[in-house]
């Protein structure tokens, strides 16, 4: 079976979204994760990709559970763990002669199914290719962490995937603050957040006008 998704596929998915909402949401999304930035700078300052950084402490603001450890997270820090519903980072120490890192992706997710999530090529909180996991499917970003954070969300209501248990609250923020396709949540974490930070949009739109 192959999982690679087609990039004609991957342009179709994003224009299905657009045309569903209308417009681009590119610029929305881009200013709640650098928004995010401002959240617990004691972690993830370590995280290369400010976007990324960004995202993570949205999540971790709006997280009230923790992640239960298995056997092969025993020996990851804290941060590792809790980044791994959004993102992972994988290194395959190569290349080797006929090393192809789309097919080692590819091979990786044959081998253990995962649930939707981003997946980096380099060491631990570096920069590098990254690539969207949704259905099994392999779908290749590039190095542009804004566009893999776009095709996941995106890809979500898309496909009409249920976002997994501990990235509901992150999606809930983007649809409601980046794309607008929701109102509110059922979720008061998300709400109260997503009030804080309309206003803040509305102090500095005025801040601007003055």
């Amino acid at each position: 079976m192959d999982l690679c998704f087609p990039f004609y596929l991957y342009l179709q998915t994003i224009q299905a979204f657009d045309r569903i909402l209308q417009r681009s949401a590119g610029d929305g999304l881009k200013m709640l994760l650098l928004a995010g930035l401002l959240f617990d700078e004691s972690v993830w300052h370590d995280v290369e990709d400010e976007y990324l950084r960004g995202a993570l402490r949205i999540m971790k603001k709006l997280s009230n559970r923790g992640i239960k450890r298995t056997n092969e997270m025993e020996n990851m820090a804290t941060d590792e763990v809790l980044a791994m519903p959004l993102i992972q980072w994988v290194n395959f120490n190569g290349p080797e002669v006929g090393f192809v890192e789309l097919l080692a992706v590819k091979e990786l997710i044959e081998r253990q199914p995962l649930q939707p999530h981003i997946l980096c090529v380099a060491d631990w909180y570096k920069k590098g290719n990254l690539y969207v996991i949704v259905e099994n499917y392999v779908i290749p970003c590039g190095l542009s962490s804004l566009r893999a954070v776009e095709v996941l969300f995106k890809c979500l209501t898309v496909f009409g995937v249920d976002p997994p248990v501990l990235l509901r609250k992150l999606d809930d923020m983007v649809a409601i603050n980046a794309y607008r396709t929701r109102e509110t949540s059922k979720r008061t974490t998300v709400n109260n957040l997503s009030f804080r930070y309309q206003e803040f949009l509305k102090t500095s739109a005025e801040k601007e006008s003055h």
